[in-house]
């Protein structure tokens, strides 16, 4: 495979962006699968390879792995800042078939992300169904209204209201931020669902009630649940195995 680190302009983050791809050493990358990889909170992009073998995983499927730097932004469009939901649904991709000739298509582009970043695919992947063929959540910061001031929750409360406005404050965050409201007004047909979140991770108790909550609107979707904490040895497995739910 071959990687590619490339710094850029985009207007959503108004300044210079980073992002890593890993292409395919044979083919033409439009004709590969997409995967967006997002990552988690107090992180960027350069995790998934440093911590997992996300690389060796795309060679084995020839898949196209798209990994952006998106700092501490939950992956919304800022209150107060960049609009990073904007930049990865949109901008991202449209550079990144301009620079690079990957596909746009529904069926060949996919969405996963860690926590932060799980969090981050589910709101791609319920916002657009239309963009994605298929997301996968690890150990998803599934409800970040509930994360301000605990130890999973990196950011003070100012940074936390920047990202999400004033109603943080009072637990509240916008419905185009709140995943349960976007899966309740979700149009059909939506990606492929798949969550996983291990039993020793302080994030089951709300990865668990989304699959219920997944389960009671008829939503299909596969939660794996298991052994496992908020780890790369957790992530990294689950990665291998969604690239084989998803790519065969």
């Amino acid at each position: 495979m071959a990687l590619v680190e490339f710094t850029h302009r985009f207007k959503t983050l108004g300044g210079q962006g980073r992002v890593r791809l890993v292409l395919p050493e044979q083919g033409a990358p439009g004709a590969a699968p997409v995967v967006l990889l997002l990552h988690g909170a107090s992180d960027d992009g350069s995790g998934w390879l440093r911590f997992t073998a996300a690389e060796r995983y795309a060679a084995e499927k020839n898949v196209v792995l798209v990994a952006p730097d998106a700092r501490n932004s939950y992956y919304a469009d800022m209150a107060c800042g960049p609009q990073f939901f904007r930049f990865v649904t949109g901008e991202l991709p449209a550079e990144c078939a301009r620079l690079f000739g990957l596909s746009r298509k529904r069926e060949q582009n996919y969405v996963f992300g860690l926590s932060m970043g799980g969090y981050g695919a589910l709101k791609c992947a319920l916002t657009f169904p239309g963009q994605y063929a298929g997301c996968a959540a690890f150990s998803a910061a599934v409800r970040p209204e509930t994360l301000v001031g605990s130890a999973e929750w990196p950011l003070d409360a100012a940074a936390g209201q920047a990202i999400f406005g004033p109603g943080l404050a009072r637990g509240r965050i916008p419905p185009e931020s709140d995943l349960f409201a976007l899966a309740e007004a979700a149009a059909a047909p939506l990606p492929r669902l798949y969550l996983a979140c291990g039993e020793q991770d302080p994030l089951y108790p709300v990865n668990r009630e989304l699959a219920g909550f997944l389960a009671q609107k008829n939503i299909p979707h596969t939660f794996c649940a298991g052994p496992g904490a908020h780890e790369w040895a957790y992530w990294d497995g689950q990665l291998k195995h969604a690239m084989d739910v998803f790519f065969g």
